[in-house]
């Protein structure tokens, strides 16, 4: 059986986020799928976490004139303000 998500190392994840990097940006303009940004955000670990928010960290300034962008800088900065810690959401 292949990897879960959440078994999966790192190093196996990076290419995923290279590939999808490119969709992310407007994801997170995107009426609805700011919010799957927003679930990533809140259910990856911290290493996940740290390379998503420093993809995410570049395009800062852009998202805030965005309606919908706001909602990813608004959770990017309450990230921060924490340290980047936060409690991944476990099923």
């Amino acid at each position: 059986m292949g990897d879960s998500p959440a078994s999966m190392s790192l190093e196996s994840l990076i290419p995923c986020f290279d590939i999808i990097s490119c969709y992310m940006q407007a994801m997170m303009k995107d009426q609805f799928a700011n919010y799957v940004v927003q679930k990533v955000l809140e259910t990856c670990d911290d290493q996940q976490l740290e390379l998503i928010l420093n993809r995410i960290k570049v395009h800062l300034n852009a998202l805030k004139k965005y309606t919908y962008g706001k909602h990813i800088v608004a959770r990017v900065e309450k990230l921060v303000a924490a340290g980047g810690k936060h409690t991944p959401f476990s099923c």
